[in-house]
């Protein structure tokens, strides 16, 4: 009975970002929407989108977007805040966020305090966080950002979740994807504005 519980808030929230993605007129919205729910539905203390870029053959952070359950939590937060903001995502061989760039495919780790943290973990460690789990939003074939959740209790891989965060974050690349043919259509249209003036 546990389990279809658990099955049916799942399918819920699955419901729930499906709308809120078609709903939101900028990737922000629909990506607030995303770590505000999936914060409540997994107890997570808080989640973030760190947008990712490529620079040459490496990857940087091109910013971030944060949701915190308790608001009071920021302040606690903020060194992992601003050790995110920065545009290095350190060591290629770190077992998180480049793990995930790196398989292009989710990443859960249950307990940080039985493993050997970067620079982020550390600070993410510092204040709390027993487990963190992140997921990549691949946009054109190439990873656009990472959503990651943080919790200050070990916790054990959810697997039904884990499966679910593909379809959620092909909702999520779809509000980018469409984000960015605005871009390129106002840009086409901009030049064909200018055209005559041109000629």
């Amino acid at each position: 009975e546990r389990e279809l519980q658990r099955q049916g808030a799942l399918s819920r929230l699955l419901e729930s970002l499906a709308a809120a993605a078609n709903k939101a007129d900028t990737p922000e919205q629909a990506l607030a929407a995303c770590l505000e729910r999936i914060c409540a539905y997994g107890g997570w203390i808080c989640g973030d989108v760190l947008r990712i870029a490529r620079h040459g053959d490496a990857w940087q952070g091109a910013g971030t977007q944060w949701h915190f359950t308790d608001p009071r939590h920021r302040e606690r937060f903020s060194q992992l805040v601003e050790r995110s903001a920065q545009k290095g995502l350190g060591n290629p061989d770190a077992i998180f966020i480049n793990r995930v760039i790196g398989t292009r495919g989710a990443r859960w780790i249950p307990d940080l305090d039985q493993v050997k943290c970067g620079p982020r973990l550390t600070c993410a460690r510092g204040a709390g966080v027993r487990a963190a789990f992140a997921f990549p939003i691949i946009v054109r074939d190439e990873i656009a950002a990472c959503v990651e959740f943080f919790c200050t209790e070990a916790r054990e891989p959810d697997a039904a979740f884990i499966e679910a965060a593909g379809d959620i974050a092909s909702h999520l690349a779809r509000v980018i994807e469409r984000e960015l043919s605005g871009k390129v259509r106002a840009h086409l249209a901009a030049i064909v504005q200018t055209s005559p003036d041109a000629i």
